[in-house]
């Protein structure tokens, strides 16, 4: 399995839970070595974030990022670290 099928879920999920504010949602790091345990991996996504007509508040995008962990963890136990 190469490394984009392995994490098509992941965005798919992470996608699915973000909501109408996401607008664009990439994975700029896919990383497996030195101090990430055998079997796992690190992603990383950039969520560009945006309200049609006004400016986000600091609650409304920590809200979207909790959504997005949340279901990461419940759907695969993913962990931020």
């Amino acid at each position: 399995m190469t490394g984009v099928q392995t994490c098509a879920l992941p965005i798919y999920i992470a996608r699915a839970s973000a909501g109408p504010l996401l607008k664009k949602l990439e994975l700029f790091d896919d990383y497996r070595g030195k101090n990430i345990p055998k079997n796992k991996k690190s992603l990383a996504f950039g969520l560009t974030l945006q309200h049609s007509s006004r400016t986000l508040t600091d609650v409304e995008v920590e809200g979207v990022v909790q959504s997005v962990m949340a279901a990461l963890g419940q759907q695969l136990g993913a962990v931020l670290r």
